[in-house]
């Protein structure tokens, strides 16, 4: 059960770095939109897998 806990907290740190850095090169709206949006899709792609509507 490490594995997963690792993989996700080093896929959390890529992602945060990721939105860093893509809001020192663009505009900062455009970037907050796509961040909202793919919190959006995240959680609806977690309550489908889990079963939950």
């Amino acid at each position: 059960m490490l594995v997963p806990g690792l993989v996700g907290g080093v896929l959390s740190t890529l992602s945060y770095g990721l939105v860093l850095w893509a809001q020192t090169q663009a505009p900062l709206a455009p970037v907050a939109v796509l961040r909202i949006t793919a919190a959006i899709l995240m959680v609806t792609g977690i309550a489908l897998m889990v079963g939950t509507t």
